[in-house]
């Protein structure tokens, strides 16, 4: 796990990590994520999780699946084994130091993963998660073979303004409260790249208080 660096956004804090997994961690998840991609749901369908405008208007472009749907057992998920690194008494404490919110973490009882695939004109407008706090991690092919991807995140009132921009790197989490405004900027890949499993895949970890509905 790498440096931590708190960005402030809506009084609380964002914290960026850098090589949030070990190179075998990311090798074994990025294997997983190939695989996962087969099986991922476009955003229409219910079961996607896809965030949705006031009006219904749904808010992004890339497939998903929840981890539970394709794999019965918990363990057989090798994103789903390592998702005890949230958990890790010391991180938490680590975070608390810079913003006592995350000091929920330990009462959070629920745990749900979406991994999201985005291709060339994928994208995800501004939304929140139904959840307490969201872990983001990236992956994609070395090396990079597209632009854009970036995190954005914004203030609840007022759209048209950056709080801050999260350069999309290969193996860097992201996380905050679920309730940070946050968007996804467009993918641009040459058509060469295209169709071959070479954007950029996000692994969405949510954590939850008390009983919540998936998506």
């Amino acid at each position: 796990m790498g440096l931590m660096e708190a960005i402030k956004v809506n009084n609380n804090y964002a914290v960026v990590i850098d090589n949030w997994y070990t190179s075998q961690e990311y090798e074994a998840i990025f294997n997983e994520c190939r695989f996962i991609v087969d099986y991922g749901r476009d955003p229409s369908d219910q079961h996607a999780g896809s965030a949705k405008s006031p009006n219904g208007t749904l808010l992004k472009n890339n497939r998903s699946i929840f981890i539970d749907d394709l794999f019965r057992e918990w363990n057989k998920s090798v994103i789903n084994s390592l998702s005890y690194k949230k958990y890790n008494e010391e991180f938490i404490n680590q975070l608390v130091t810079i913003d006592p919110i995350y000091s929920a973490l330990f009462d959070t009882n629920q745990h749900s993963c979406l991994v999201s695939y985005y291709e060339d004109s994928g994208y995800y407008k501004p939304h929140y998660d139904t959840a307490a706090f969201t872990l983001l991690t990236w992956v994609y092919d070395d090396p990079k073979s597209f632009t854009g991807g970036d995190l954005y995140l914004r203030p609840h009132r007022d759209k048209s303004i950056i709080e801050a921009n999260i350069e999309c790197i290969s193996n860097r989490a992201v996380i905050f409260p679920s309730y940070m405004l946050h968007e996804v900027t467009q993918i641009n890949m040459e058509s060469q790249y295209r169709n071959q499993k070479k954007g950029r895949f996000t692994i969405s970890q949510f954590s939850h208080l008390g009983m919540a509905n998936k998506g």
